[in-house]
């Protein structure tokens, strides 16, 4: 497993919780 290939698939899957996040929390994405 090429790290590269890993490391893209780390950043997606956090790109995705960052999202979920600032759905679940929109206030607190906006005072940031």
């Amino acid at each position: 497993f090429p790290h590269l290939v890993l490391e893209k698939i780390l950043v997606s899957l956090t790109m995705k919780n960052c999202k979920a996040a600032m759905n679940f929390f929109p206030k607190r994405a906006r005072m940031k």
